[in-house]
């Protein structure tokens, strides 16, 4: 699962993030809802040619509108969002909602279809999962330590291998249900 790292190595103690910049090829335990947030914002910063978010909970106004941005100012940047079920929160739904506009104006130099939105409906078959990545690093979430109604924890992945495996695991995910337009957006139901 992790390219180069053993078992030895992947269950030893975690290195809990100090907010330094670990090295190229780590992975990362992040126990603080700051710290995973600036780690998600980093994973779309850094992106020059796709971000790939799979989750239907996302609410952080931040990272949702760095998304935006990155999108505003990459022009030939492609963005995957797969929800996993129905948005759980309307700053999500918002946010699909400007995505979805913002495709329907081309930006200035796109070459190509930009933006890849779809959900999986059938939550018996298809577990929720959580995770942004871009070119070079990845975040995913996981259950939080801290508190069951927390997402405050995540693995901070760079490693080459497992990054480019879950880019293509995030695009593996995308299918019938496209929310491509601000009808099928507007149609969805969020769910709190």
């Amino acid at each position: 699962m992790f390219p180069g790292v053993s078992a030895a190595e992947l269950f030893a103690p975690a290195r809990i993030s100090t907010g330094k910049t670990p090295t190229r090829h780590s992975i990362e335990l992040v126990t603080s809802g700051a710290v995973l947030t600036a780690a998600m914002v980093e994973v779309v910063t850094q992106a020059r040619e796709c971000i790939v978010s799979v989750g239907s909970r996302s609410r952080e106004p931040a990272y949702l509108l760095e998304i935006e941005r990155a999108l505003r100012r990459e022009p030939n940047l492609i963005h995957y969002r797969i929800l996993i079920g129905p948005p759980h929160s309307q700053v999500l739904k918002d946010h699909l909602l400007r995505l979805v506009e913002l495709d329907e104006i081309p930006a200035a130099g796109a070459r190509r279809k930009r933006l890849y939105v779809s959900m999986l409906t059938d939550l018996a078959a298809d577990h929720e999962r959580f995770f942004i990545v871009s070119e070079r690093t990845a975040v995913i979430v996981l259950p939080s330590a801290n508190s069951p109604g927390n997402f405050d924890t995540g693995l901070v992945v760079r490693d080459d291998t497992y990054v480019q495996g879950l880019i293509l695991h995030g695009k593996a995910l995308y299918g019938k249900h496209r929310l491509e337009n601000v009808k099928a957006v507007e149609d969805l139901r969020v769910l709190r």
